[in-house]
């Protein structure tokens, strides 16, 4: 189901028994209430161009959330969230087992995340400018983390607020950010500009096994990610697994086969349900 109404009665009186996934466009927050029972079977919830101003849309959104007990899959784009932290309770999800999350206006500044609890989540996936804080230590099983462009400074960033992720996928890789920078990333002492990268010590994310990253340019540079990657193995990094575009047809490139000797590659997928191909 699509909608891009606002709700000012029940949405479907006489239920909705066999609805697995909605979407709902620039809806009122309070008004996502509204859609209850009708949503007691979506699995898969999509909520586009949401805006919270106010502790009443705030509790009504929470509320109604927490009440989709069969959900799995929670699409969020935030528009908006003008209210003090103080102010937020917690958003117990404990079904969910993938989240997005994303902030559509690049210029606006950074957006807040809801303070989603979601014990079971699996996968999560940003994008946009977005304060991660309210989420960071709720997620205990997370192992999947999907970032767009993700630069030095948003993977130092992303590794210190999910430190236990085993993949890294990225869907929107270029020459600006390559499956060898963010390797580079990885590792110690490596440097952006004439300066140091953020003074850290130790390698991002210890846990880390898979990289995953759609590069529009195809595959390249094998040599240079067979030396880094030998160089993090050697230093003690379990990354073993690399997912990269057009695999299929440099399988028999000298330097594709140089690079499998350290890693094991397959062709890239996003590893993310796909429940509104409607």
């Amino acid at each position: 189901m699509r909608s891009t109404r606002n709700f000012r009665e029940r949405l479907f009186a006489s239920g909705g028994p066999r609805m697995t996934a909605a979407q709902l466009v620039r809806i009122d927050a309070s008004a996502l209430r509204l859609c209850l029972p009708t949503f007691e079977s979506v699995t898969s919830l999509r909520l586009v161009g949401i805006s919270i101003v106010n502790v009443n849309e705030y509790t009504s959104f929470r509320d109604a959330l927490m009440a989709m007990k069969s959900m799995t899959l929670l699409e969020l784009q935030m528009d908006r969230l003008d209210l003090a932290a103080s102010s937020r309770l917690p958003i117990l999800m404990p079904t969910i087992q993938s989240l997005f999350v994303r902030n559509a206006y690049v210029f606006s500044g950074w957006v807040e995340i809801p303070p989603i609890h979601a014990g079971a989540l699996v996968v999560l996936w940003l994008e946009g400018s977005l304060n991660t804080e309210a989420i960071e230590k709720q997620l205990p099983l997370l192992q999947h983390l999907i970032l767009n462009y993700p630069d030095y400074l948003k993977l130092d960033r992303m590794s210190r607020a999910f430190p236990q992720i085993q993949r890294l996928t990225s869907p929107s890789l270029d020459s600006d950010y390559s499956v060898h920078q963010i390797l580079a990333a990885i590792g110690t002492g490596y440097r952006v500009g004439d300066d140091t990268f953020a003074g850290r010590s130790g390698m991002l994310w210890p846990r880390l096994h898979t990289i995953a990253g759609a590069d529009r340019t195809g595959v390249s540079g094998c040599g240079m990610l067979r030396n880094t990657i030998s160089e993090l193995q050697a230093a003690g990094h379990p990354i073993c697994k690399l997912m990269l575009t057009n695999v299929l047809h440099a399988h028999i490139d000298a330097d594709m086969a140089e690079l499998r000797k350290v890693v094991e590659v397959e062709e890239y997928s996003l590893g993310w349900p796909t429940p509104f191909k409607w």
